[in-house]
């Protein structure tokens, strides 16, 4: 029932302030434009699934199912007749590719249990999906290069990343957390109740990857084993009206992250006011846009630290 364009995550392709690095100001729709009615990957198609959830012991889990579209679009290759390119489904008709949303199945499941020992709530997710689609030849790597430089005769770093076709590839995401309710920050930070700590390890894994492949994640290269942590702290003040907070973001794959802190301030039943910085940073390396590491993750946000204002009316 949505509009075609509703599918799927909202990414900054036609370039603007949230653009990523080493295509900033770049409109892609402009010469990749998205085909919503692509064979693999029709938007009219329904969506579907189910959950079944429960409890064992102390346990509580979820089982579930659900088809539908990959959530961010990979660029179907114009390219796809030609030698190294891997061909996908209908070939576009426009001069360099088009985005697509592939449809996808998706098995998964969690566990949730609280430990009185700890006083904690330990969390575990995993979501496998069957076949999700990847593009090929990330920037600077040997297989785009040769492609560029030996097929095409054109000097390299001339085609975007992934222009190299789609590979399916099963992908399992896994998250282990807990969660910390009553924090006693009382006596030691003067909060004016327990705060609240929480803490996710996030992987993501290709148990059949091969290097030799060259896959792209975004614009950059894509590893067996993608892994981010995060922690978060929220604290109360002046009977709950003043709430700060703060989370660190890390990639340990391929270094780099986010600090986040906030001020939430209450009056009354009705007015709300958050404040909320982000400030990216990198591994200590340069960063450029032939750098398959710099450009993944948090890479793409270099200089692109922000600080906003919510103002919030509850009727």
């Amino acid at each position: 029932w949505d509009q075609d364009d509703d599918m799927g995550n909202s990414l900054p392709l036609e370039g603007g302030r949230w653009g990523l690095n080493g295509s900033r100001n770049v409109n892609a729709l402009g010469f990749v434009p998205v085909n919503y009615d692509h064979s693999k990957g029709d938007t009219d198609d329904p969506s579907y699934g189910f959950r079944w959830s429960g409890k064992f012991g102390d346990v509580g889990y979820t089982l579930n199912y659900y088809h539908t579209l990959n959530d961010n679009p990979v660029v179907n290759s114009a390219f796809s007749g030609l030698p190294g390119v891997f061909a996908y489904g209908d070939a576009p008709t426009s001069a360099f590719g088009e985005f697509i949303f592939p449809e996808i199945d998706i098995l998964g499941g969690s566990l949730n249990a609280y430990s009185r020992k700890l006083d904690v709530v330990f969390r575990g997710e995993l979501a496998y999906t069957l076949d999700k689609p990847y593009n090929v030849g990330y920037a600077g790597s040997s297989s785009l290069t040769a492609f560029e430089t030996g097929v095409l005769m054109l000097p390299a770093g001339s085609l975007p990343a992934g222009s190299l076709g789609i590979i399916e590839k099963d992908t399992a995401r896994i998250m282990i957390g807990l969660d910390k309710t009553n924090l006693q920050t009382m006596r030691l930070l003067g909060t004016s109740q327990p705060s609240f700590l929480t803490f996710q390890l996030f992987d993501t894994w290709l148990p059949d990857f091969e290097d030799s492949e060259q896959l792209v994640n975004g614009s950059s290269k894509l590893h067996e084993h993608s892994v981010t942590g995060s922690v978060a702290l929220g604290l109360n003040y002046k009977f709950d009206t003043v709430q700060p907070g703060a989370a660190f973001i890390y990639d340990f794959t391929n270094g780099g992250g986010a600090f986040v802190p906030s001020l939430n301030l209450i009056y009354g039943d009705h007015w709300r006011v958050k404040f909320t910085g982000t400030v990216y940073y990198q591994s200590d390396h340069t960063c450029g846009a032939a750098d398959p590491t710099c450009t993944n993750s948090f890479g793409v946000f270099d200089d692109s630290d922000q600080v906003d204002v919510r103002v919030t009316y509850q009727f």
